[in-house]
């Protein structure tokens, strides 16, 4: 599809002037550079898991692709969670995703939002158990308050 001239080169302008940031360069944080170019960017990577999953990835029930499937992979192995909560049905694969990139961690898996209410009861803590939350529930439901929780 081409785009006409008055829409393209707006388009082409934009390209150019955000060249310089791409990539996470021209973050200022160390950590959220560090994230952008180590975690969120780092696709060409080949870990050593990727190979056995993308032999069964379309074996097991999930919702994320290879892609992305890849990237929870690096988030959690970036975290270096200890215990990670996952909450849906039908997730199969995130699972196998997640033991292969930490197979030391502990993985609660919940069906839905409402057996989060019931096994972590609201009440105050100091610290939370997990170290990694991912998925998919309403956004109203928050996990208990780790400061981690990567919400869908």
């Amino acid at each position: 599809m081409i785009l006409p001239s008055y829409r393209l080169l707006p388009r082409i302008l934009r390209w150019f002037r955000r060249f310089r940031q791409r990539r996470g360069y021209g973050v200022h944080s160390p950590f959220a550079f560090e994230w952008i170019t180590d975690v969120v960017y780092l696709q060409k990577a080949q870990y050593y898991a990727y190979a056995p999953l993308a032999e069964q990835h379309e074996a097991w029930q999930g919702v994320l692709s290879v892609k992305d499937a890849r990237l929870l992979f690096r988030i959690a192995n970036h975290q270096r969670a200890q215990r990670m909560l996952v909450v849906g049905q039908g997730i199969e694969r995130e699972i196998h995703y997640l033991q292969a990139a930490r197979p030391s961690a502990q993985i609660v898996h919940l069906p839905d939002a409402s057996s989060v209410e019931r096994h972590f009861p609201p009440k105050p803590r100091q610290s939370s158990p997990l170290t990694l939350c991912c998925g998919w529930q309403p956004k109203a439901l928050r996990c208990p308050s780790s400061p981690t929780c990567a919400q869908g």
